[in-house]
């Protein structure tokens, strides 16, 4: 082992309670893994805070199941040795409290934690004992605390709580007893360690427990019973006959003292054993009883192999059906005893029946799982590593019962040999399934599992150190995962470290701890979208070769529409969990392989080791890196070992003409897996076994993904709308104008030269307005109207624009794309005001009205008036999220168009007479597409074949995602506006799933291209203002920044930045830009910060700011009735929109669209969060919208 990094104190770096940084983020010697745990360790410990943690701990008791709760609570417990008092007091009423509404098992846990719990508090055994059972405690808790009292005492001895009592404390604490009856009297007695009694109190509880005269108290007399007790009264009791079962229990008192016992004649009493199996079974049979009829049973049935079979089935059974500790464990220690009266395949077929009940169970007890520890381990190798396949498969799957259970019997099979064997290494494999898991409840046990080995006394040093070293380094990459937020694993993941290095402080790790890795190194980097059998194949066996594999998980593959990078990751890490050679590269590090400079960081990485580079032979074959010309920085200096499926012969010829080191791998039966081939099979829904690993198979399931194949990302092509503005000099340039109006433009004399904005489509749709400004002075001159004139000189300031003429041959989409083009003209140049004047009822009043045009009438004339001091902005955005083919949907085009003109109305009711402007996303792209091209020095329409600008074009909002413009690399950011949970503030980070900004940032510094940023808008700059510092400080330079929509402040953020920008279109003063995906519940909304239900099952919770789920707070000057009216129509908006996608799903797929489907419809699932519950996945989403609109109904009646 190297030596270890040191202090000033002389210390090594593990021992400090100080973050020390690494020198890399790789592992690759013992000394770094230390030094990385403990820094986890450290951050851990500083995050923590008790009193945080302790508010929802009685939800988490209550919701956790038993064999989860048993390792929770034990951690919980020793951990709160080092705590405040008032917080073991919470947690102590935490336990309390939980103990009513428990079920049976969950109670013996709860009061073992609980006795445990005040015993290692050192509190006093009489009053906690006085406490538990007291009159108020009882009226509440009288059931829960009678059935789960003698758990509560036995944990409380045997963590040393009653060491003290004194004799006359225990009589006078029997007494007690006795009042509260004789269950509880009989529990506490049974419960009590013989070192407790002595020969006075022992003579009080036998007098007790004759007057009682039950079995329970026959049961305990011979626990406690001394010779000095037998008189002949006494004597006389035991020997009088009665029933079967008291004569047993007589009887075996007697045979303690070597009294001679006629067991024939007490056997003739008893009942045939198919009638003391049936009676064991029952409810009603007292746990005493079920404890003497099984020992009745041992005796009948020994030396009788058929006999001891049958025997073995029903002890299975009361493993199966009982719930009593005491039945439990004699149970499984008769079963243990039995074990070698069996042949091989009689335990073969019980270890099946064993394995299917605990499948079957939910949560089977810990008996159950000792007792197929003890059968398994009898086992030969190759039937033995038959049933791990089977514990393998279990273990992955996404029952948690099943998976925790079965790592249960793992860890008892690795406690029961004291010494390292040969199956330890298959044990520990298994284990590494659990702690890799992506189930909170199963990961945070096998963290448990792995500390009880450490802290088991009869495993040797060596055993626990082998442990350690085939463990320890695959556990570090696990927790660098931090895919699990779920508060049980995220105290469990501190407690484990904390625990860890507690250890390595009583046995220092530099005698023993050694990494098990290979010299050489393979990097196999890829997109793994998703990670398939076929990749895992080919690592295991580049792993067999000698080589310590790393999977870098890249995003270089810029046209392929991935998953994101930490679902991927997820998906690696659950697949490789149980590897010991195979490791996910770190995401601090980004390596393009095109990128000499990145290839120089991958060198010093693993500096003094070799490197081989691990890919497809396609990659030589096609990627860009190997066209370039071989450098000694550049990736052809590399060895590198290429799988083929069916071209070889085409990849080692292009590797001979590269002069590459090669080896060639054939995938062999794996030639047949493709991510491809999963993505498809799952979005037909066929089974994708054997194509992917099985761990990863059930997450993808679980979190619904590629239920939508998205291959490529879209390439974008600007339609080239041809605009262009005329300046009027002579009013015979206007007449080709009047020829089509099929009028006269009628201008007054004094009026300024008209101009004219044109615009033509593509598609055919042509038109064109007439417009002149005019001079507040001039305005009686041209509006002669009385009525007119009144009202506009009254409201308007500033330049005023008069609208000669509308004309268009196209549909009302035209007309207002035509007005927006001509307003996206105008308002850059300070017109505030703006008036059109045609007949009453012109066939351009509707989209006059969606555009915040008001009107007034005189005679046969109607004036529209529209201030555009101050606009809106409206960003139709909603088709950017639904996936095809519904996108494109006639009927989802309705609906979307419906609620679209309901959305416009409702902003203009908001601001009656002011300007709205509503975007679609084609007006932006066909004008922001032309502005990055020409930029990028490249066309506007796609090459072929494909030349490449040199620029990257990073778009980093909402705009471009899973796009790419024509002829220029395009990579998006993905950032995300988060509130906080009291919607008090809001920051903007990582989009969930994808890497955090700053590694991002690297992965954009890879491409070495100069940028072009691109955002949807830049009015108050939050997401510039977020990354533009990042990029600075990873000396990244920005050619231009492109916006969909720039307002006055946005322009002065970008030449405070020293950033030159250009937009789609510029507003000088705008008012409120609504974005209308953020409108519409389930289907967009921005981002909620902190830990929800449902968000780890790929449900975004997020927040739309309307009434029912929030007040309307980015709307501040209109009163509380307006803003309701105002989300009624976006909740019916969306309401309308979902149920056009429902029908349309279910046209297409012949079933519902829940919740857990939506995925395949929209983009991302997000859900409202209005409580702290679970996310009701079997409901559709219009049921859920319709719910929170009669919510908003009720605010309304209250407002």
């Amino acid at each position: 082992m190297k030596q270890l990094a040191k202090n000033n104190m002389g210390l090594p770096a593990w021992r400090l309670d100080t973050v020390t940084p690494l020198k890399r983020a790789i592992i690759l010697e013992p000394a770094e893994l230390l030094q990385a745990l403990n820094n986890r360790r450290v951050e851990e410990t500083h995050a923590f805070e008790e009193s945080v943690f302790l508010n929802g701990i009685e939800e988490t008791i209550q919701n956790l199941p038993v064999l989860v709760l048993r390792a929770f609570l034990d951690a919980l417990v020793e951990d709160s040795l080092t705590w405040k008092e008032k917080n073991v007091t919470l947690l102590t009423s935490a336990i309390y409290d939980s103990l009513s509404p428990a079920s049976t098992q969950k109670r013996m846990v709860l009061a073992s934690s609980l006795g445990k719990h005040l015993a290692l508090h050192k509190k006093d055994f009489v009053q906690q004992v006085k406490n538990y059972l007291s009159p108020e405690n009882l009226t509440y808790y009288a059931e829960a605390l009678e059935e789960s009292f003698r758990s509560f005492v036995e944990a409380y001895t045997v963590n040393g709580g009653a060491k003290e009592l004194k004799e006359n404390e225990l009589i006078d604490l029997l007494a007690f007893l006795q009042e509260r009856g004789e269950r509880v009297w009989l529990d506490f007695c049974f419960s009590l360690p013989a070192s407790l009694w002595s020969h006075t109190s022992k003579q009080f509880a036998l007098s007790r427990a004759r007057v009682i005269d039950s079995t329970a108290s026959i049961a305990f007399m011979e626990q406690i019973v001394e010779p000095a007790h037998l008189t002949e009264d006494f004597l006389e009791y035991l020997d009088t006959p009665e029933d079967y079962m008291r004569s047993f229990a007589k009887r075996k008192i007697l045979e303690k003292f070597d009294v001679v016992m006629d067991w024939e004649q007490i056997y003739s009493s008893i009942p045939k054993n198919s009638t003391l199996y049936l009676n064991n079974l029952l409810d009603s049979t007292p746990p005493s009883a079920k404890i003497y009829t099984m020992e009745m049973l041992m005796q009948k049935c020994e030396g009788d192999e058929k006999k001891s079979y049958d025997l073995i089935i029903h002890l299975i059974n009361v493993l199966r059906n009982e719930l009593t500790p005491a039945v439990l464990h004699v149970a499984s220690q008769f079963l243990i005893k039995l074990s070698p009266s069996v042949s091989p395949v009689q335990r073969r077929e019980l270890i099946d029946e064993l394995l299917r009940s605990v499948s079957k169970e939910n949560y089977p007890s810990e008996q159950m799982l000792r007792v197929l520890a003890h059968y398994m381990r009898e086992e030969e190798d190759s039937e033995f590593h038959s049933w791990s396949q089977r514990f393998s498969a279990g273990i992955k799957s996404a029952q948690e019962s099943r998976s925790v259970s079965l790592l249960w019997g793992v860890y008892e099979l690795l406690r029961l040999d004291p010494q390292v064997t040969f199956r330890d290494e298959v044990l520990i494999n298994l284990l590494l399934n659990g702690i890799g898991h992506f189930k909170d409840s199963t990961a945070s046990t096998g963290l448990w599992f792995v500390l009880k080995l450490l802290d088991e006394p009869a495993l040797s040093l060596e055993k626990k150190s082998h442990v350690l070293n085939l463990l320890l380094l695959k556990i570090y990459g696990i927790l660098q995962s931090d895919q699990h937020s779920n508060i049980t694993y995220v105290f469990m993941r501190r407690y484990f470290l904390k625990k860890l290095f507690a250890f390595f402080s009583e046995h220092p790790p530099e005698g023993y701890l050694v990494l098990r890795m290979h010299e050489r190194i393979a990097f196999f980097p890829g997109t793994f979208d998703p990670f398939s059998s076929g990749h895992k194949a080919i690592a295991m066996e580049v792993a067999a070769m000698g080589y310590e594999v790393f999977l870098a998980v890249d995003e270089f593959s810029w046209s392929k529409a991935t998953t994101a990078n930490l679902i991927r990751r997820e998906i690696l890490n659950l697949s490789i969990a149980d590897e010991f050679h195979l490791h996910v590269f770190p995401r601090e590090y980004s390596i393009n392989i095109a990128n000499p400079k990145d290839l120089c960081e991958l060198r010093n990485i693993f500096k003094g080791r070799e490197i081989t580079m691990l890919m497809g032979g396609d990659v030589i074959l096609h990627a860009s890196a190997y066209k370039e010309p071989p450098t000694p920085e550049s990736v052809h200096s590399f060895a590198h070992i290429l799988f083929t499926r069916d071209d070889s012969q085409e990849v080692q010829k292009r590797a001979s003409e590269l002069q590459l080191s090669v080896q060639l791998l054939d995938l062999g039966q794996f030639s047949g897996i493709s991510s491809t081939r999963i993505r498809e099979g799952i979005e037909r829904q066929k089974d994708i076994s054997g194509l992917v690993d099985s761990m990863a198979k059930e997450y993808i399931y679980e979190h619904d993904l590629y239920a939508v194949d998205e291959k490529i990302k879209h390439s974008l092509q600007a339609e080239p709308r041809d605009i262009k503005q005329w300046d009027i000099i002579s009013w015979d340039e206007l007449t080709p104008f009047e020829e089509r109006l099929g009028r006269a433009i009628k201008l007054r004399e004094h009026a300024n030269a008209p101009r004219v904005l044109e615009l033509k489509m593509p598609t055919g749709e042509y038109g064109f307005i007439v417009f002149h400004w005019i001079r507040l002075k001039d305005l009686h001159r041209e509006v002669t109207d009385p009525v007119f004139y009144r009202h506009v000189s009254e409201h308007s300031i500033g330049r005023l624009l008069c609208i000669d003429a509308i004309y268009h041959e196209g549909d009302a989409i035209f007309a207002r794309r035509l007005l927006q083009e001509f307003f996206r003209f105008v308002l850059p140049k300070d017109y505030t005001y703006c008036i059109y004047s045609e007949d009453s009822g012109g066939e351009f009043q509707d989209v006059l009205h969606s555009m915040g045009f008001s009107h007034i009438d005189s005679e046969h004339q109607r004036l529209y008036y529209v201030d555009m001091s101050h606009p809106c902005t409206l960003s139709l955005d909603v088709e950017e999220l639904i996936l095809e083919p519904y996108a494109s949907s006639q009927s989802v085009q309705k609906a979307l168009g419906e609620a679209r003109d309901a959305l416009r109305e409702a902003i203009v009711a908001l601001y009656p007479g002011q300007l709205l402007l509503s975007m679609d996303q084609v007006d932006i792209y066909d004008t922001l597409i032309p502005l990055i091209t020409e930029e990028n020095d490249v066309p506007s329409t796609p090459l072929i074949p494909r030349q490449l600008g040199e620029a990257l074009c990073v778009p980093f909002g909402e705009i471009f995602k899973k796009r790419i413009l024509p002829n220029t690399v395009t990579k998006s950011m993905h950032t995300e506006k988060y509130f906080c949970s009291d919607l008090k503030g809001f920051y903007i980070e990582h989009f969930p799933g994808y890497l955090d900004l700053e590694e991002q940032v690297r992965m954009v510094r890879s491409f070495d291209r100069p940028l072009l940023l691109v955002d949807d808008l830049l009015h108050k700059g939050y997401r510039l203002k977020t990354i533009y510092p990042i990029l600075k400080d990873h000396g990244l330079k920005t050619k231009k920044l492109f916006v969909g929509i720039l307002s006055g402040s946005g322009k002065s953020i970008a030449e405070e930045l020293n950033m030159e920008v250009e937009s789609a279109y510029f507003i000088p003063r705008l008012r409120f830009w609504f974005q209308e995906s953020k409108l519409y519940p389930y289907i967009g909304g921005d981002s909620l910060d902190g830990e929800f239900p449902g968000s780890k099952a790929g449900f975004l919770p997020s927040v739309n700011l309307l009434f029912p789920y929030t007040r309307v707070v980015f709307i501040h000057d209109k009163d509380t009735e307006a803003l309701i009216r105002f989300s009624e129509v976006c909740l019916r908006a969306s309401l309308h929109v979902l149920k056009a996608l429902e029908a349309e799903y279910l046209r297409q797929r012949h079933r519902l669209l829940r919740m857990d489907r939506l995925g395949e419809v929209l983009r991302y699932i997000r859900y409202p969060v209005v409580a702290n519950e679970d996310v009701p996945k079997k409901k559709r989403p219009s049921e859920l919208l319709e719910k929170d609109l009669q919510l908003l109904q009720r605010l309304r009646g209250t407002s």
